[in-house]
């Protein structure tokens, strides 16, 4: 799961090395909102894949560190 974060930043952080050259920040009216617009979600965007890609939990369990009464139990809960 954390590989479709890591892609989508990776995504969204292309479209900017992209796009802010092309952007008329120096623009008046709607041009210029529009491309405070699209930075601002861009921006989101990338925030937000980055906090679920830091704080996501990984679900695996080494075996390597249950006692051999918690194996087994882990054993029957995969039946």
């Amino acid at each position: 799961m954390k590989q479709r974060w890591l892609l989508s930043i990776l995504s969204v952080l292309a479209l900017l090395y992209y796009a802010l050259p092309r952007l008329p920040f120096n623009a008046s009216g709607m041009p210029q909102y529009f491309s405070l617009l699209w930075l601002m979600f861009a921006l989101l965007a990338i925030g937000g894949n980055l906090a679920a890609f830091l704080y996501a939990e990984s679900k695996r369990i080494s075996v390597l560190d249950l006692t051999k009464e918690e194996h087994e139990r882990e054993r029957s809960y995969d039946a």
